[in-house]
């Protein structure tokens, strides 16, 4: 059976509100733009080992996998300078409570 796994970006919107108070522009869409293709990223390895991708934006993935400690594996190998969050559980609702 699959669970549900969440991964959320730690401090995201801090930083965006703090590049946004800085005004600093350039330096806004090149994080934004790093934590989009973030996203992409986890996204794919989600959907990698026959899982499924439920919502996958901001800072967010909510999907399935068909194995947590085959898909944390193949996570901690590909991350790249990003903190996050990571939960799982047999319901969606048991993936997102640990957050909260």
């Amino acid at each position: 059976k699959k669970s549900f796994v969440l991964i959320d970006g730690d401090a995201v919107g801090e930083k965006i509100d703090a590049l946004i108070v800085k005004g600093d522009v350039a330096a806004l869409l090149r994080f934004t733009r790093a934590v989009d293709r973030a996203v992409a990223r986890i996204a794919a390895l989600v959907r990698k080992p026959g899982g499924a991708v439920h919502m996958a934006g901001g800072d967010n993935v909510l999907g399935q996998v068909p194995d947590v400690e085959a898909f944390l594996a193949s996570f901690a190998k590909a991350r790249r300078g990003f903190c996050v969050t990571f939960s799982a559980g047999a319901t969606r609702e048991n993936a997102v409570i640990p957050i909260e």
